[in-house]
């Protein structure tokens, strides 16, 4: 659910020494990826966020503003559910992870978590990691705001963003 100037922001923040055709390959298979939630028929997609995420002014105020605003429009649009995992609740069952589970309704293909690391990423489809994701999710859901909290909240964290 990302913006393309937010995406770079968040790649060149992690990598500032990144190769600019890597930098611009990886900002292409995220726009790509997310071209999913526009069919007819999108896949089932929850964003669980930690609030955290709607404070850091990556990219500058301009970006910020527009990156809420893209999260916000995908969610009115009912392209997926958004939850704020609010500061209230202390730490949670995701704190040290930022992770992707792909569950399947084909028998044929198996649940797989994708982790993003600083230096690699993992693909896990071992039953007992998936288990534990599935366990964090639920522990994040039951904590997040419901989706329309988040909405308000997120509203809010955009308003604070006035625009470079």
């Amino acid at each position: 659910m990302q913006t393309e100037d937010y995406t770079r922001a968040i790649i060149k923040g992690l990598a500032p020494k990144i190769d600019t055709k890597v930098l611009e390959d990886r900002i292409e298979a995220r726009m790509l990826r997310q071209k999913l939630l526009e069919k007819d028929e999108p896949p089932r997609y929850r964003g669980l966020m930690d609030e955290s995420v709607l404070c850091r002014p990556v990219g500058g105020e301009a970006v910020m503003r527009g990156q809420l605003s893209k999260v916000l429009d995908v969610g009115q649009r009912g392209k997926a559910t958004i939850q704020i995992v609010p500061f209230e609740i202390g730490a949670h069952a995701a704190q040290d992870s930022n992770f992707i589970l792909l569950d399947f309704d084909n028998d044929e293909l198996p649940p797989v978590a994708f982790v993003e690391g600083l230096a690699t990423h993992q693909y896990l489809e071992k039953k007992e990691d998936i288990d534990r994701y599935r366990e964090a999710i639920e522990y994040l859901r039951d904590s997040a705001l419901s989706p329309h909290e988040s909405v308000q909240r997120i509203i809010k964290a955009r308003n604070l963003f006035q625009g470079d």
